[in-house]
């Protein structure tokens, strides 16, 4: 008899792996921050910042035991983030009735920085001495910057154009503030008075750059003994005059960024009465800097252009519902030039500049913003209310449990890997916004290269492929 043989069943297919949450080497901070109320508990300790993977925007806390005004009541509603560095965050902070988030002439407040990498029984909040509340004020938010110095140390300083040239700095580790005043400025010098509308400050090769959006970027090294200060125009497309956009909005539609070690410019143009909005132009200009004269200039064959037209015909864009408008600038990508963020009404997305393809998109970002309920002036929903941080990599890679063991009321920030994720996987199931970033639905997904990291070892976030869960 014949024996008969049956193969064996096939082994099940393996099981998928788990997916994977990976800590992002930056976050999308608002910079209206939030006062959470007192703790019923004394000891009870506040969580600086909540922080959320991009597109999502992270939310930083000031305690009321860090405001000028402790009494009840007397907190400041809405500091604000004035710039960010790997070291922490810079910030503006008043006592009610004002607020931080002011960015009108002589605003009063307070200069404090938040410590992004406290050890434990260290406190998180330093005061910036010298320009506390009641003492020397600041002449406008707009004008102040923050240079990161070797070994965690940073240098304050804000310049001052009034007919005059003066800047005053603070470097972290001194307890007083310099004014060099009568500096040789290009633009006093060759116009006289030298109109200028301060709008933001960046950092970039040992330098701060001021800048105003309608003409240009004066930098200096502000620890220099007397600092030579330079003059770069913006790149203009067509003339100023003839732009669709009122200036007193141009920061809106412009911005000036280091993304991926080089200083880059942002400009969303249409030409009045000429362009249609669909002939609106998306461009992102680079900076080259010869480090050994200073000179400054904008490489135009290195120019990355798209229109809105371009934007809205693709099925990326069509696929999220927003209509056809201009939007306005909220951020740059920090590692990658062609990567700009918008604000369009509650929406919020990126684009993809040189592919005209939108990467990210997320129906409500309201939801994850602080709005101040008065400000004076209160801008349009732009740059002004986000920023990229970098988080610093011993908040990756550093050891500890991340717990402030100094039993005060400071607050303390996550130390370690493990610290970062189980805040990041808390903020996403006890968010109390109630809405979720949606990414471009997966038919929209464009290719993309590699897995997914960029060139300075950072997670990029994209629209996921199709098998991908959502």
């Amino acid at each position: 008899m014949a024996s008969s043989s049956s193969s064996a069943p096939p082994p099940p297919p393996p099981l998928p792996p788990p997916p994977t949450f990976r800590i992002p080497a930056w976050i999308i901070l608002g910079r209206v921050a939030r006062v959470p109320p007192p703790p019923e508990d004394a000891n009870a300790q506040t969580r600086p910042v909540t922080v959320v993977p991009p597109p999502r925007i992270s939310t930083v806390s000031v305690p009321t035991n860090v405001h000028p005004n402790r009494a009840p009541g007397g907190a400041d509603k809405h500091p604000y983030v004035i710039a960010a560095c790997e070291s922490g965050l810079l910030l503006h902070m008043s006592a009610s009735p004002h607020i931080g988030f002011n960015l009108g002439g002589r605003p009063p407040g307070m200069l404090a920085f938040l410590f992004a990498g406290a050890r434990p029984g260290e406190p998180v909040f330093y005061s910036v001495c010298g320009r506390g509340y009641g003492q020397l004020r600041l002449y406008s938010l707009k004008s102040v910057g923050l240079l990161p110095m070797p070994g965690g140390q940073f240098v304050v300083a804000e310049l001052v154009l009034n007919g005059c040239a003066s800047l005053l700095t603070n470097h972290s580790s001194s307890d007083e503030w310099t004014e060099t005043a009568d500096l040789v400025c290009p633009l006093i010098s060759e116009n006289g008075t030298g109109r200028w509308v301060p709008h933001d400050v960046v950092p970039h090769a040992g330098h701060l750059w001021w800048m105003d959006l309608a003409k240009g970027l004066i930098f200096c090294n502000p620890i220099d003994y007397r600092p030579a200060l330079r003059f770069v125009e913006l790149p203009e497309m067509f003339e100023v005059t003839q732009r669709a956009e009122p200036l007193e909005n141009i920061d809106c539609y412009r911005i000036v960024r280091e993304v991926g070690g080089r200083l880059r410019f942002v400009d969303v143009a249409c030409r009045s009465s000429i362009d249609t909005l669909g002939d609106t132009l998306v461009a992102v200009w680079t900076l080259t800097v010869d480090t050994s004269t200073g000179a400054a200039s904008w490489e135009v064959g290195d120019r990355i252009t798209t229109t809105l037209a371009r934007i809205w015909e693709d099925d990326s864009y069509r696929r999220t519902g927003m209509p056809e408008a201009v939007p306005e600038i909220a951020l740059m990508h920090p590692a990658r030039p062609d990567v700009v963020y918008f604000f369009l009404f509650t929406y919020f997305f990126s684009v993809d500049v040189r592919r005209s393809v939108v990467l990210e998109f997320s129906p409500d970002s309201y939801g994850d913003l602080v709005q101040p309920v008065y400000a004076n002036p209160r801008p349009p929903v732009n740059w002004r209310y986000v920023l990229p941080w970098v988080l610093r990599p011993s908040l990756l890679n550093a050891q500890g449990d991340g717990h402030n063991s100094s039993g005060g009321h400071q607050s303390s920030v996550p130390s370690s890997a493990s610290e970062l994720l189980r805040m990041m996987t808390e903020s996403n199931e006890h968010d109390s916004s109630g809405g979720r970033q949606s990414p471009v639905p997966s038919s929209s997904t464009p290719e993309t290269e590699g897995d997914g990291d960029d060139s300075s070892g950072g997670h990029q976030s994209s629209v996921p492929p199709s098998s991908a869960p959502t």
